[in-house]
């Protein structure tokens, strides 16, 4: 820390490591959006971005939202109040919550 005139100024490596952490977790964000974005085109519907989340279309109408929180992975079928909440280790059962509710609407 260095201080210039009555101001404190940050240096060093602890500011870029927060930001290499924060970006990390982007990342891993991302790559799920990646995973389910495909998984949803390979069953024959499409996505549209909502901010960071991801809507499922089918026949035009939004049938479940998917939600990429710091903690988990929210998945919120269109209608329903309750969000049923998976890790970011349980792609496999994301995948198969978003496979049933896209069988229920074809």
């Amino acid at each position: 820390m260095k201080h210039l005139k009555g101001f404190l100024l940050f240096e060093g490596k602890t500011h870029d490591v927060s930001k290499k952490i924060h970006s990390k977790d982007l990342d891993k964000k991302e790559e799920f959006r990646l995973k389910i974005k495909s998984h949803v085109k390979s069953q024959g519907m499409r996505t549209k971005y909502v901010g960071n989340d991801l809507e499922v279309i089918c026949d035009g109408d939004m049938i479940c939202q998917v939600m990429f929180r710091d903690g988990y992975v929210g998945i919120k079928k269109s209608g329903h109040k309750f969000i049923d909440e998976f890790e970011y280790s349980e792609l496999g059962k994301i995948k198969s919550k978003i496979t049933e509710i896209i069988k229920n609407c074809k």
